[in-house]
């Protein structure tokens, strides 16, 4: 028995024995699987591997030491930085317990300082190299592979301490020991090139650096391929190298490839990933495209909040980026407060001399010079200058930049021999960088300005010379930047010295450069970059007409003139005309309807996810405001790349959705004067000068008015005197009426009577108004001082000498002509909420209803009130109707004109907004012949330069509609829809929309009191865009004349049949 006891026991035991054997041998052989996976980049299946043998070896033995090794490298790869620290700690452990100086034990050491050196913590990460190094040295003597990793990894440190010159001895260092112990294709060769690649690159040796990272990715493409991450680090850094040579096309490939691989190989949110997202952010940033380049930046700061905690470096960096951007977009505030939150990290965590501190230093600094705060600026400038010198860098163009700055700040404080002096050592800073860099042009024109503001005209002249000969390797933007301050100077003198050689340069040079701009424009892929570039090229815009129409008086030639106008033109409502061609192009350019639906899907739900933010900083939950940037960034990238995709397959639509012909004045006058009855006349404001163009059929004549005078307080003065009288009384009236007279003479006088006094005006006027005068209904100046300011019914109005319609630009006016009318199937649709019991605090409104049920029954239209007035039934059903009448609450936003917005009646579920925004009209499609607008400031809002005002009116023309019935001001519900029911009243005898108008507001002034003459009352309501006589459901004779004659001929009737039978 107790043999048999025995024998059972040795078999158990063999057979544990076996099976501990056959674990060991499938643990081994997932380690091996684990570090094949690690090698091809495939970083989950390692650790899955990895882990999976780690349960089978001895808790504390060495294999186990060996996965936590590979399993911390897994991590590291994968940004996991504090996984990876917990396996390097525990591998450390294990190592030192069985031998505390092995080459395991350093492995593991160098793990946790590679671990430390990610999160920025350099001094920990030094301590630990160091450690990893004795050990190795003692262990194989200098010459070993290890010790030269070990150097590698103190130099990477050093760099991140801003000391280049040590890192690249140390760099170097690791390469001598690497080339004599390793064969010529080892990956750690091409580590140590990539390594000295980006010292060479942040000392400013740029061939050096290029020659080493093109080594790098020669090695590394023969040893992993093309698509691994470790070749993408590579071609990372050659796209920064080609970013700071200014070759950016070549930049954008090598950072798009790099992008590319990490995203397959690492996932959307590993910090090589952020790397790449941040370098494509710069380079929009310095194409001038800001917004795309926040959306990378906030990309970017979305994946490294991930990995780094608040506070950190990285998270600073990126701060301090996204702060740029909104000191470009003007948004100064903003830029400040990221840049100094940024400013309080990166001294703490690198110390305030620190090399990259000095590019933080130099944006506050701009951001001051932003907010004309030059004193301060030039304090952070010196900040920066001084530590560049404490870094004992080599030339390099970010001193070139600081310089510039520099220069600039002290221009504008009037001090151009100092501003000279910087602009002279930026340029001999650039030159000693590279024979043609792309920013040396910037320096040289600098230059010129100085010697301009110095008096010295021929050194100016000779420095613009300069600049131009070496704009061959200039960066387009700087081109354009460059032409357009040359023949700026040139439009200054030759003015000065009315030299029409100088000037004819003058123009070449703004044409040449707005020419070019305008490619540039293009090539912006959001809406709002777009027009900050409009915004930025208004000034060359205004000397290109100074010029032109300087050139026009001097010798007579109407091409100038023409020039001037064209120029003019060029200048407005871009975006509008844009989209109008938009559509134009989609119908004809044979792009799929899938497309285009996925284009509008994107469209409205980046407009949907903009709203959301909204609404979130409104109610002051900035967390879920900061939450939703990503969804933003996410749809706003989706539309720019299906946008470009669409652009670039299909180069029809491209052609026709921007190629904008500019309106002449033959084609104003075939398209929009008619028979000779009308003229248009077409302002264009600069900071001193008021022009007007004046066409007619026979006569073409510009004035250039010195603008002297404060017209935008008249125009505040003016309007407020008329939105304040129906609140006032006795003595209050008077002195607003009084003020009104004044104004109104004052604004005819001084914008209206030159005009008249130059040509003889035909009755019927095409006002296209400029600045302040966009906020002006011109029909109610005065031509005469009442002598009885109070006496309105008597006052001598415009309106009574003339028929006025406005437009956005002659462009506009005539793209409506040429393009083909979409005749919808029904002829009214009028909505009108009554806003009972709403919770949005608007007030119900008594006459809207009334207003839009007799407008109905006039044309036999469909009325949506009440509670069916929501927005969605009035979506649905527009695009069907050729009237649109909206009476209801309206609201202007003066400072976001895309917030403006119509008030709708809440679903009953409370599903759906209430709210109609303009920025929904860009997504929507309303091809209605006229939009009546019987609201609250539908044609005011936001004005932008190279836009005009941003309305309501104007998102319904986005829309697709052909002309609006608008309001300058809140109106009087009762009053606005007496008004609106005589205008209809007027459209239906067949006659222009305009002069259905203008007899509706004559009318209106007969019929009225004398208080209720007052311009408040009936001036509001202005017309724009194709005026031509509608064929309306009884249009000829007004329907109280039809009934009057039905009646008078029903009683001859009867008259006639009472006298036959008397007769009988």
């Amino acid at each position: 028995m107790l043999q048999v006891r025995f024998y059972f026991c040795l078999c158990a035991f063999v057979l544990l024995l076996t099976g501990q054997q056959r674990d060991s041998m499938s643990a081994v052989r997932l380690l091996h699987d684990a570090q094949v996976a690690f090698e091809a980049a495939n970083y989950d299946q390692a650790l899955e591997k990895a882990q999976g043998a780690l349960g089978n070896f001895p808790e504390s033995g060495l294999r186990t030491g060996e996965c936590l090794l590979l399993i911390g490298h897994a991590f590291l790869e994968k940004g996991e930085f504090e996984a990876a620290q917990q396996q390097y700690r525990s591998a450390l452990t294990i190592f030192q317990n069985a031998d505390g100086k092995s080459a395991q034990t350093a492995k593991a050491l160098n793990g946790l300082g590679e671990c430390l050196t990610k999160k920025n913590d350099c001094e920990r990460a030094e301590d630990f190299y160091k450690k990893a190094l004795h050990i190795r040295q003692s262990l194989f003597g200098e010459l070993h592979e290890s010790v030269a990793d070990s150097y590698n990894n103190l130099a990477n440190c050093l760099v991140q301490k801003g000391r280049y010159a040590d890192a690249l001895a140390l760099h170097q260092k690791a390469l001598g020991i690497r080339e004599k112990v390793l064969p010529a294709n080892h990956p750690d060769l091409a580590t140590s090139r990539n390594n000295l690649g980006n010292c060479y690159l942040l000392s400013g040796n740029y061939p050096e650096a290029l020659r080493s990272f093109e080594t790098a990715l020669r090695i590394r493409q023969q040893i992993f391929g093309p698509d691994h991450p470790k070749t993408a680090q590579v071609l990372n850094n050659l796209g920064n190298c080609y970013a700071e040579l200014g070759q950016r096309s070549q930049a954008v490939r090598y950072y798009q490839a790099a992008l590319d691989i990490r995203r397959r190989h690492l996932g959307p949110m590993h910090p090589g990933v952020a790397t790449a997202l941040e370098n494509i952010g710069d380079l929009h940033f310095d194409n001038g495209d800001y917004i795309a380049a926040l959306d990378a930046f906030r990309q970017a700061y979305g994946i490294q909040q991930s990995v780094h905690p608040a506070g950190s470096a990285p998270l600073a960096s990126l701060q301090q980026k996204m702060g740029l951007c909104y000191q470009y977009e003007g948004d100064y505030d903003k830029a400040l407060t990221l840049q100094l939150d940024a400013l309080k990290v990166l001294s703490a965590t690198l110390g305030a001399t620190h090399p990259d501190m000095a590019g933080l230093f130099n944006n506050l600094g701009n951001c001051y010079a932003g907010r004309k705060d030059f004193a301060r600026a030039i304090e952070y400038y010196n900040n920066a200058e001084k530590i560049y010198r404490l870094a004992g860098q080599g030339p390099n163009p970010d001193n070139a930049l600081l310089y510039n700055n520099l220069g600039i700040a002290w221009l504008e404080m009037n001090e151009a021999q100092t501003a000279l002096i910087f602009f002279k050592k930026a340029e001999q800073t650039l030159r000693s960088v590279t024979t043609a860099h792309p920013d040396l042009i910037i320096s040289l024109k600098n230059q010129a300005l100085a010697y301009e503001r110095m008096g010295n005209a021929p050194a100016a002249l000779t420095a613009f010379e300069h600049a131009l000969r070496e704009s061959a390797h200039a960066d387009p933007a700087n081109k354009v930047e460059v032409w357009s301050d040359y023949g700026a100077m040139l439009c200054r003198r030759g003015m000065q010295h009315n030299d029409t050689t100088v000037l004819r340069k003058a123009v070449f040079m703004l044409e040449s450069a707005l020419a070019f701009a305008d490619s540039l424009r293009l090539q912006l892929t959001a809406p709002a970059s777009r027009q900050r570039w409009l915004e930025k090229l208004y000034p060359v815009h205004t000397s290109a007409i100074e010029a032109c129409f300087r050139l026009w008086q001097q010798t007579g030639e109407t091409a100038m003139l023409e020039s001037a106008f064209r120029r003019a033109e060029q200048s407005r409502s871009l975006q509008l005309l844009e989209n109008l061609h938009k559509e134009q192009a989609e119908r004809s350019a044979g792009v799929p309807d899938s497309l285009l639906e996925q284009e509008r899907y994107w469209g409205e739900e980046l407009n949907r996810r903009e709203k959301n933010r909204l609404s979130w900083l409104g109610a002051g939950a900035l967390e879920e405001a900061r939450a939703a940037d990503a969804g933003i960034t996410e749809a706003r990238q989706q539309l720019s790349a299906l946008v470009h995709y669409i652009e670039q397959q299909y180069p029809d639509y491209y052609r026709m959705k921007y190629s904008i012909r500019t309106a002449g004045i033959e084609t104003v006058r075939r398209e929009l004067l008619g028979a000779g009855n009308q003229a248009l006349v077409e302002y264009f404001m600069t900071d001193s000068v008021l022009f007007v163009f004046i066409v007619t059929q026979d006569v073409f004549k510009g004035l250039r008015l010195p603008y002297d005078f404060p017209l935008d307080n008249w125009v505040s003065d003016f309007r407020n005197s008329i939105q304040a009288y129906p609140g006032a009384s006795g003595k209050a009236a008077a002195t607003l009426s009084a003020t009104y007279a004044e104004r109104a003479y004052r604004i005819f006088q001084t914008v209206v009577a030159p005009v008249q006094a130059a040509v003889q005006l035909p009755e019927n006027l095409i006002i296209i108004p400029d600045g302040a005068l966009s906020y002006v209904p011109f029909e109610a100046l005065l031509s005469e001082v009442p002598a009885d300011p109070q006496q309105f019914k008597r006052h001598h109005y415009l309106l009574r000498d003339y028929r006025i319609q406005y437009g956005y630009s002659a462009t506009q006016l005539a793209d409506l002509q040429e393009q083909p009318t979409e005749t919808a199937s029904k002829t009214v649709l009028a909505v009108a909420p009554d806003f009972k019991n709403n919770p949005y605090g608007l007030k119900p409104l008594q006459y809207n209803r009334k207003e839009a049920k007799e407008v109905c029954g006039m044309l036999d239209g469909e009325l949506l009130d009440r509670e069916d007035a929501t927005m969605a039934a009035f979506v649905a059903k527009a695009p069907d109707y050729r009237i649109l009448l909206l009476s209801t609450h309206g609201q202007a936003s003066s400072a976001a004109g895309d917030l403006s917005y119509l008030a709708f009646a809440q679903a009953q579920d409370s599903s759906g907004s209430a709210f109609l925004y303009v920025r929904d009209l860009y997504l929507l499609h309303f091809p209605a012949e006229l939009v009546v607008l019987s609201a609250c400031e539908t044609s005011v809002g936001e004005y932008r330069l190279g836009e005009g005002v941003i309305s309501l009116a104007k998102g319904f023309f986005h829309a697709g509609a052909r002309s609006i019935v608008a309001t300058l001001w809140s109106v009087d519900d009762a009053k606005n829809a007496k008004l609106i029911r005589m205008f209809f009243d007027c459209l239906r005898t067949g006659v222009r929309k305009d002069e259905a108008l203008r007899d509706a507001k004559l009318r209106f002034l007969d019929k009225v009191s004398q208080d209720e003459a007052h311009p408040v009352y009936w001036a509001a309501a202005i017309a724009n865009g194709d005026m031509a006589p509608m064929d309306l459901p009884g249009s000829g004779w007004p329907w109280w004349w039809m009934a009057g004659g039905a009646l008078v001929l029903g009683m001859l009737v009867v008259f006639w049949v009472w006298k036959r039978k008397m007769i009988t």
